[in-house]
Formats: C-alpha cells, structure tokens, sequence
C-alpha cells in the first residue's frame, strides 16, 4: 500500500486506488439512501468533490495474493469514504444546484 502515484511508472505491476473504486461503488447507494437523483454532471462533481477530499490509497497488483490484500485496505478506508459520500450527498441535496430537472 502506497500513496505515491510515482511509484505506478516503475515496473509492470498494476496499480489500483481503492478510494477511487469504493467512492463509485458507494456513491449510488449513498444517493439512494437519501433518496436523491442529481443529474449526471452533478454526480461526477461529487465524485470529483469527494476524491479531492479523500487523499488515494493505492494498492499494487502483482499476484492473486494482492488481490486478497486490495479487499483488506477497500475494507479499511470503506467508512472514511461512505462518511465523506454522507456529508457531500447532504450538502448537496440542500443545494439548488444539485436539484435534476425532468
């Protein structure tokens, strides 16, 4: 585990942020929790918004073995990103910005 991007360039492991994966896994059913349906652009805003304020955690896949590792550290950072995804969705549905239009 690692946060350095520089480290991604060496070699030909693959490297994969799991805050990036866990904000898109958890970004739909945190909007749904609040029963909040905004446009597309304003979804990748939030996304945008909450990748700003979580710092990335990067994992390195060389072996299956890292695959198992990758679910310990998705597992870890989860509820740092569902609280971050909270508090965006809350402020973002008392904006009128966020508010789709049918």
């Amino acid at each position: 585990e690692t946060s350095n991007f520089s480290k991604l360039a060496s070699g030909n492991d693959l490297g994969i942020n799991v805050v990036a994966e866990l904000v898109q896994e958890w970004l739909p059913e945190t909007m749904k929790r609040f029963n909040f349906n905004p446009s597309d652009i304003c979804k990748a805003e939030m996304t945008v918004e909450a990748l700003n304020t979580i710092p990335p955690k990067y994992v390195f896949i060389k072996n299956e073995n890292d695959f198992e590792n990758m679910t310990n550290i998705k597992e870890k950072y989860k509820n740092e990103v569902i609280n971050t995804l909270v508090h965006i969705a809350i402020k973002a549905k008392n904006n009128p910005k966020y508010i789709r239009i049918s």
